[in-house]
């Protein structure tokens, strides 16, 4: 079995959304003083590669405790829209290119190939988002998610984050700040298109969203 680590490390520094606090990590225990090694970890529900539940942006919406834990893996399919360019949209043409694999699989996997900016501050901002025809299809499959090797699905100073909201409303999670969608892509090419997935984040009560260990597997 071959496996790709689609998860960004997390570690002081590490990009994140502009405006949130970076993730802060304390050794509180130490072999040389405590004979073990014990650290405490401060961050932001949505640090890193994370998952959205609906609870992120609808009020009264279910939270990642309230959701079972086969929400959180099943069959996926990378689209490939690293053609579209920074600042542009993808359009629904893009995601037409595999044909009925869009209707066979649980999650979307979005490549515009902006993981290759993470820890500059390109990364925040700039990259290709879905359209409003391109949302309207995926939000019409029968999908437990849709990823993005992004910061969001919507543009970063969109206020009213409309693609969060259509995404969330039909049930599905939102995974953000994926990386090696590219090699995810070539691991699925032996297998008609399709890869095994899993994004599972912590079980942490009432919580609108958490960092996940995303990977995907043939």
């Amino acid at each position: 079995m071959e496996v790709v680590d689609l998860t960004q490390t997390i570690e002081p520094g590490m990009s994140v959304f502009p405006g949130d606090e970076r993730p802060t990590l304390e050794a509180v225990a130490t072999h040389e003083r405590d004979g073990f090694a014990q650290m405490q970890l401060k961050l932001l529900t949505h640090t890193g590669t994370h998952v959205d539940a609906p609870a992120h942006v609808l009020p009264g919406g279910r939270t990642l405790d309230q959701l079972t834990a086969d929400q959180f893996m099943g069959t996926a399919l990378v689209v490939d829209a690293s053609d579209c360019g920074p600042g542009r949209t993808i359009g629904p043409d893009v995601l037409a290119r595999h044909g009925d694999l869009l209707r066979q699989v649980d999650f979307l996997l979005v490549r515009t190939g902006w993981d290759a900016h993470w820890g500059t501050p390109r990364y925040e901002g700039g990259y290709a988002c879905l359209d409003d025809q391109a949302l309207e299809l995926v939000t019409s499959l029968q999908l437990k998610g849709i990823g993005f090797d992004t910061l969001s699905p919507d543009p970063v100073d969109s206020h009213d984050l409309p693609a969060h909201r259509q995404i969330l409303e039909r049930g599905m999670v939102i995974i953000e700040n994926l990386c090696n969608l590219g090699q995810c892509a070539e691991l699925g090419r032996g297998q008609g298109g399709l890869v095994q997935f899993a994004c599972l984040p912590l079980k942490v009560r009432d919580s609108d969203g958490s960092p996940a260990r995303a990977i995907a597997w043939a």
